[in-house]
C-alpha cells in the first residue's frame, strides 16, 4: 500500500487503514496522519492520533488528524525534558468560568511555557462543552502550552475544534508526498512507533 510506505505493515494496521479509508478519508489525508504519527511516534491504534471528518467551506467532507491529550503528554515525556504541568481556571467576579491558564515546566528552564484559553474563543456549546466546560477549557490550555513548550505544531486536540477546522494546505500535502517519496529507511531504535 503506497500510503503506508513510512511504516511497516501488519494485519492490525492494515485493518485500521482500510476502515478509515472506508469512512471516506483520502490517500493524502491518511498519509498526512501517518506522517505525523511517524514523526512524533504516536500510535493510531491506541487513538493517540486519529482522523475526524468535518465539512469544508464548500460543504465537502474532509478529514483532519487530531491527537489525543494523552498523545501530547507522551510526546512531552519522550523529549526527556518534561518537568510538569499546572493548570487553573479563571473566573469572573460572579463565579462564571472565563477561561483557563496552563504552565508547562521543562527541565533546565527557569520559566514555564504559559498559555491561556478563553471560553468565548473555544466553547461553542457542543457536546461535553455544555456539561463540563471547566474540564474542556483546561484541556485546551494544557494542549496549547504543551504544543508551545515542545514544538508540537500541527498536533491539535479535538476539543480545540468543535467546529470546522482549516483544511490542510496544498503545499503541505505536496511536502508530505515528497518526504514520503524520498524517505530513507528509519533506523530501528527498539521502540515501535505505530
Amino acid at each position: 500500500m503506497e500510503e503506508t510506505a513510512l511504516i511497516e505493515s501488519n494485519p492490525a494496521k492494515d485493518a485500521y487503514l482500510k476502515a478509515i479509508r472506508a469512512d471516506g478519508a483520502s490517500e493524502n489525508e491518511v498519509t498526512h496522519m501517518l506522517y505525523l504519527a511517524e514523526q512524533h511516534k504516536l500510535d493510531p491504534l491506541l487513538k493517540e492520533i486519529y482522523l475526524l471528518p468535518f465539512k469544508n467551506k464548500k460543504g465537502k467532507q474532509e478529514f483532519l488528524p487530531y491527537v489525543s491529550y494523552a498523545g501530547l503528554v507522551k510526546c512531552a515525556h519522550k523529549s526527556g525534558y518534561f518537568d510538569g504541568i499546572e493548570e487553573e481556571l479563571v473566573f469572573s467576579p460572579d463565579g462564571k468560568i472565563l477561561g483557563a491558564k496552563a504552565r508547562v515546566w521543562t527541565k533546565g528552564s527557569d520559566h514555564p511555557c504559559s498559555a491561556m484559553c478563553m471560553m468565548s474563543e473555544y466553547n461553542k456549546g457542543y457536546s461535553v462543552w455544555a456539561s463540563m466546560p471547566g474540564a474542556m477549557i483546561m484541556k485546551c490550555a494544557k494542549a496549547r502550552a504543551l504544543r508551545d513548550a515542545f514544538n508540537l505544531e500541527g498536533l491539535y486536540i479535538e476539543e480545540e475544534f468543535m467546529m470546522p477546522a482549516p483544511s490542510v494546505s496544498e503545499p503541505l500535502k505536496q511536502e508530505i508526498r515528497e518526504k514520503k517519496r524520498t524517505a530513507a529507511p528509519v533506523e530501528d531504535d527498539g521502540e515501535e512507533a505505530f
